[in-house]
C-alpha cells in the first residue's frame, strides 16, 4: 500500500479530465476573467530531505473555486507513506496566478493547515499546523486542463515532515507535479 497514493492519483484525475474534455472548457479569454469557476486538482510532491535515495512522495487531491484571472482558494486532503510513518495532511490554500499571453502561467500560493504524522518509531505520533509557500508555473495543454509544476517550502510547529528512515523535522522542501482541471 505504499505507493498506493500515487498511483491512484497518477491515474484517477488526468482520466476524468480528459473524459470530461471540451464539453465543460472555459473560455480561457473570457470566462477566467470575469465568471466564477472550479477546479480539481491533483498533485505529487517528492522531497529528499535526507540527503540518501529515498524519495519520498506525497499526494494530494483538491477542490476549489475561483474568480477573476485565476485566482483560487481551495481545499485539499494529502497522504504520505514514508519509511518512517504515515503522515495525514489537510489545508486551506489559496493562489494567485499572472495571466500573459502563453500558455504559461506562473502562480505562486501558499497553504494553511494540519498535519499527523503516525506510527514513527523514534519519535511517536505527533501532530502539527503547518504553513506552505509555493511558486510555479502551469501549462494549459487544454482549454481547462492545465499541468503544474512549483518548488514548495513549508513550516511545521512540531516534528511532523519525514526526513529518512525514523528522523522527521519541523521544515520540509520540495517539488511537485500535477495536474489542474478547470470547469
Amino acid at each position: 500500500m505504499k505507493y498506493m497514493t500515487k498511483w491512484i492519483l497518477t491515474l484517477m484525475l488526468p482520466i476524468a479530465g480528459f473524459l470530461a474534455g471540451p464539453a465543460h472548457a472555459l473560455d480561457f479569454d473570457s470566462n477566467f476573467n470575469d465568471d466564477e469557476y472550479q477546479s480539481l486538482q491533483a498533485e505529487i510532491i517528492l522531497d529528499n530531505e535526507g540527503g540518501d535515495n529515498d524519495v519520498e512522495f506525497t499526494g494530494q487531491i483538491g477542490f476549489g473555486t475561483g474568480w477573476g484571472p485565476l485566482d483560487e482558494l481551495g481545499f485539499y486532503v494529502g497522504h504520505q507513506d514514508g519509511n518512517g510513518g504515515d503522515l495525514t495532511t489537510a489545508a486551506f490554500w489559496i493562489e494567485e496566478s499572472f495571466i500573459i499571453d502563453s500558455p504559461y502561467v506562473p502562480f505562486v500560493g501558499t497553504d494553511f493547515g494540519y498535519g499527523k504524522l503516525l506510527n514513527n518509531t523514534a519519535a511517536g505520533d505527533s501532530d502539527a499546523f503547518y504553513f506552505r509557500i509555493n511558486a510555479g508555473v502551469k501549462y494549459f495543454i487544454q482549454q481547462n486542463v492545465a499541468v503544474k509544476a512549483s518548488i514548495k517550502a513549508a513550516w511545521a510547529t512540531e516534528k511532523i515532515y519525514l526526513i529518512d528512515g525514523d528522523r522527521t523535522s519541523g521544515k520540509d522542501y520540495g517539488i511537485s507535479i500535477g495536474l489542474h482541471y478547470y470547469y
